[in-house]
């Protein structure tokens, strides 16, 4: 079967229309059996570029949008902010409309314009086959607007100061000056004081010294098309009323928890601490214990069935302000210790131990001897369900002085049961039941953070892992340097390695010298040579023995036998002498001076 296929390139709107499909052969075509279809041409619409336009507050404003082409006809409308504008908006201070002509036009009107329609809009053409935007801005001149959140009161108070500001909103900027009320020719700008603008926010600083300085400062914004005006108070800060409905809480034979209500005026400062003074049983004077505001007044230290009076006072930036009338409390009697506060994590990621951390109540006026401490296994975790499996009590005695246990020997993926309790010499504090599970982790060598003979200050094997890696650093860091020297001493010969060796081989040498030092000629024509002063050696040459003693000189006739050897003062030098260079001569005798040059010798250019 045959199938035939029409297409149309770069499509006008001209090519809209019905197309028909027949088929043919030599027989003829065929009319009855054919196929039609209408083909619709869409053409995407577009909107003309609109201006950018400024109005005046309280004018009346259109804006105009045009659209052009599109086929079948666009709809024509306006959005703000991604939001399409309804047709009529009525707001409180104006009503905005908009339509849509024959023509393509849409209109949006504003009657009248207020400082909040200053913005972007949007004008969309859209049909079936897409849609175009272009886009206007409409700015809006306004005289200055009042920022709802400037603050209205500042205290302050002599030889301090404040910076107090005001904030507007308006178009085009404005300038903003102060002046105190009463005194709008008192430009507090030139007066010296300290006043600067950052945008839209105008600050001023005031020092005040007197009672005239705390009073009302206006802050005037204006621009070309308005002014607008706005007052802060200034008042004088003091230091803070007392709290009222002091009561105690958590009573205890050597503590007790004060409760109170804020100071009814905090003098215009916050309040940032109490001041809480006490006097009772031992006491020669009040003590006085200051609390951060907001934070537990648990006062401790307290004797068992001790009466005592207790007066609290506000305290604010400006100083501290009256106490409270006093209010008395009588301590518990001596009992037994309250039960001490778990404050471990409930899971331990190790496998067979569990970290036990607590922090000691109250001990009931007598100092505690231990803790008990009691666990169990409840059972097994198995994909977060626990499978009960209990096993007996294990129980343990904690010294007194610790705040921490490690339990080993657990099982791993366990839940555990267990309890606390703190013991003195008058009975046991009821107990603080807890519960944990174990990990699969393996657990970590002992250190000061999991053992039992640790406390709530930090131990030395804490810091054992960092003193080994620095110690690591360190040893690399010689090693390193070593290689470096020795590479120095054997290519440059210098680093420390030379200095110490040089100077070891010095000492050594110098050693010989002083001992045993000895001069070298040939001996190949001189025999018989005082034996207890030359030696003949392998290379042909003989060595005349020196020691150390006064400085000598010495002759010698090279074909002379023993007796004619004669020593006299010379240096401690060594001089060598060649016979092939100066046969059978007489040697005068010669002094070397201290500058190792010679004061008379007779054959200047024999080698010394």
């Amino acid at each position: 079967m045959s199938r035939g296929e029409l297409t149309i390139k770069q499509l006008r709107k001209s090519d809209q229309g019905t197309y028909s499909c027949s088929a043919t052969n030599e027989a003829g075509v065929s009319y009855t059996k054919s196929a039609a279809a209408y083909v619709f041409v869409y053409i995407v619409p577009a909107v003309e570029p609109m201006a950018n336009s400024t109005v005046r507050e309280g004018q009346s404003k259109v804006l105009y949008c045009r659209s052009r082409g599109g086929d079948p006809a666009p709809r024509v409308y306006w959005t703000r902010n991604g939001i399409e504008i309804p047709r009529t908006i009525n707001n409180e201070h104006n009503t905005i409309h908009y339509e849509q002509t024959d023509e393509g036009i849409a209109t949006l009107s504003f009657q009248p314009v207020t400082y909040k329609d200053r913005g972007f809009y949007n004008c969309v053409a859209s049909n079936p086959r897409g849609q175009h935007t272009q886009s206007t801005y409409l700015m809006v001149e306004f005289k200055p607007i009042i920022d709802e959140n400037n603050k209205k009161v500042y205290s302050s108070w002599n030889g301090h100061t404040v910076t107090m500001s005001c904030t507007f909103v308006a178009h085009p900027q404005a300038t903003i000056r102060w002046y105190t009320e009463g005194n709008e020719n008192y430009d507090l700008t030139t007066r010296g004081y300290v006043v600067k603008q950052i945008d839209s926010t105008s600050y001023l600083d005031v020092k005040p010294n007197s009672i005239a300085d705390y009073t009302k400062y206006n802050c005037v914004a204006q621009n070309s098309v308005g002014l607008t005006s706005f007052t802060v108070q200034l008042t004088e800060a003091v230091p803070a009323n007392p709290p009222t409905g002091i009561s105690f809480i958590d009573n205890s034979p050597t503590a007790v928890t004060l409760n109170w209500d804020p100071p009814a005026f905090d003098g215009g400062r916050p309040v940032t601490h109490y001041l809480v003074r006490f006097k009772g049983p031992g006491f020669t004077t009040a003590v006085e214990k200051d609390f951060r505001a907001g934070s537990a007044i648990i006062v401790n230290g307290l004797r068992p069935d001790g009466e005592y009076v207790f007066r609290v006072a506000s305290r604010n930036a400006v100083g501290i302000g009256e106490f409270s009338p006093r209010a008395n409390h009588v301590t518990l009697s001596k009992s037994q210790p309250f039960k001490p506060v778990i404050t471990s994590i409930a899971t331990s990621p190790y496998a067979s131990i569990y970290k036990l951390t607590w922090t000691p109540s109250s001990d009931g006026g007598s100092d505690i001897s231990n803790y008990m401490l009691h666990y169990r296994k409840e059972g097994t975790v198995v994909n977060s369900a626990v499978i009960e499996s209990t096993g007996a009590w294990q129980q343990v005695v904690i010294d007194s002085d610790h705040t921490q246990y490690m339990i080993r020997g657990l099982d791993s993926s366990s839940f555990y049961k267990m309890k606390l309790k703190a013991v003195n010499d008058l009975g046991e504090s009821d107990w603080e039941e807890w519960t944990f599970t174990t990990g699969t982790r393996r657990a970590p060598p002992t250190d000061g953070s999991y053992d039992n003979e640790g406390s709530n200050s930090k131990q030395l094997s804490d810091i054992l892992p960092m003193a080994a890696i620095s110690g690591i650093i360190i040893a690399v860091f010689v090693l390193l340097l070593f290689a470096i020297d020795i590479s120095c001493f054997a290519i440059n010969s210098c680093g420390v390695t030379y200095f110490i060796c040089s100077g070891f081989c010095k000492h050594n040498r110098e050693t010989t010298e002083k001992d045993t030092e000895q001069s070298t000629y040939r001996c190949n024509t001189i025999p018989e040579a005082p034996e207890e002063e030359t030696r003949c050696l392998d290379d042909g040459t003989y060595s005349l023995a020196k020691y150390p003693g006064p400085v000598n000189t010495f002759s010698r006739h090279s074909d002379a036998r023993r007796s004619d050897w004669q020593t006299i003062d010379r240096p401690s030098q060594q001089h060598h002498y060649t016979e092939q260079q100066y046969p059978s001569r007489q040697m005068e005798s010669f002094r070397p001076n201290g500058n190792n040059n010679l004061e008379h010798n007779p054959y200047p250019e024999m080698e010394v």
